[in-house]
């Protein structure tokens, strides 16, 4: 469990692996991060032994100075199981999946940047695009989804699922 914010130049690997099992930090409403957190996982035998980072009772902040990397390691799943806010930049190598999920979960691009050379994707909770950009495979799965006017950068965003709702879509740009 995390107490504190993340401060900058602070590297924080959550990796599961093959020895320990999965990987699960926790982090409480209002904790931020300025640093640099890691999802990667070393283990690849279906046994369920990812890299998971769990919010509770609110948000966590990706501030502008901070960076999520999802790293390719090997095949169990990385995952941000709640509420998100970011300002800063989420990447997520070729190989790796990067899920948003948890119980009605929601993420706000407020700034920053999603760069997907992987695939970011969300299952049944609430997107919203209301600035920043996002590129690469941004997949939206059964989820709510709203564009903002403040997002000026070319984005595509893939929606996916019958249960699929664009509730607003505000910027030419999406």
């Amino acid at each position: 469990r995390l107490l504190t914010d993340i401060l900058a130049n602070t590297i924080l690997q959550i990796n599961g692996t093959v020895n320990y099992g999965l990987a699960r930090l926790t982090v409480p409403q209002g904790v931020a991060n300025m640093g640099r957190i890691r999802l990667v996982t070393t283990s690849d035998d279906w046994m369920q032994k990812g890299s998971y980072l769990k919010t509770e009772n609110g948000f966590l902040t990706n501030g502008a100075q901070g960076v999520i990397e999802v790293l390719a390691g090997t095949g169990d799943g990385r995952a941000i199981e709640g509420n998100m806010l970011n300002h800063g930049q989420i990447t997520v190598e070729s190989g790796a999946t990067l899920e948003i999920g948890g119980i009605a979960p929601v993420f706000v691009q407020a700034a920053g940047r999603i760069a997907s050379d992987g695939f970011f994707l969300m299952n049944m909770g609430r997107f919203e695009m209301k600035g920043g950009k996002a590129e690469g495979i941004v997949r939206l799965y059964d989820s709510t989804v709203l564009a903002g006017a403040e997002v000026v950068q070319p984005t595509t965003l893939r929606l996916v699922g019958a249960g699929c709702r664009l509730v607003g879509n505000l910027s030419p740009m999406i």
